[in-house]
C-alpha cells in the first residue's frame, strides 16, 4: 500500500539572490561525486577608452582607438554551483521539458 504525502512550499528570495546572464557552464566531477560548476557569460572585450565628440553640448560621435591583437573574448564567471549526482536526472528531465516546451511554442508561431 502506498503512502502518499502533499508536501506544501513557500518560496523565499534570498537577500543575496539576482539574475545573471549565462551562455556556458565549466565544470565536472568533484572527489565526492558531486556535480560541480562555474556558470559564466562571453562577451567581447570592452576598448579601454573612448573619445566623445560634442557639438553645443550633445554627443555627437563616438571615436574608439583602433583595434589591435589584444582584443579578446572576456569570460565572466559569476557563480559556482555542486550539485548531488542523485539530483541531476531531475534536473536533466527537467531541463529537457524546458526546451520541449520552448521548441512547442517557437512551431506553434
Amino acid at each position: 500500500m502506498s503512502n502518499t504525502n502533499t508536501v506544501h512550499f513557500k518560496f523565499e528570495k534570498d537577500p543575496m539572490y539576482r539574475r545573471i546572464a549565462v551562455n556556458g557552464l565549466w565544470g565536472g566531477i568533484n572527489p565526492y561525486g558531486d556535480l560541480v560548476f562555474d556558470l559564466f557569460e562571453d562577451v567581447a572585450s570592452y576598448p579601454e577608452k573612448i573619445t566623445v565628440v560634442t557639438t553645443d553640448g550633445i554627443s555627437t560621435e563616438e571615436r574608439f582607438p583602433p583595434k589591435n591583437d589584444a582584443d579578446y573574448v572576456m569570460r565572466i564567471q559569476h557563480i559556482g554551483v555542486t550539485i548531488p549526482i542523485a539530483v541531476v536526472p531531475g534536473i536533466i528531465d527537467w531541463l529537457q521539458q524546458k526546451v520541449q516546451e520552448s521548441n512547442l511554442r517557437n512551431d506553434l508561431e
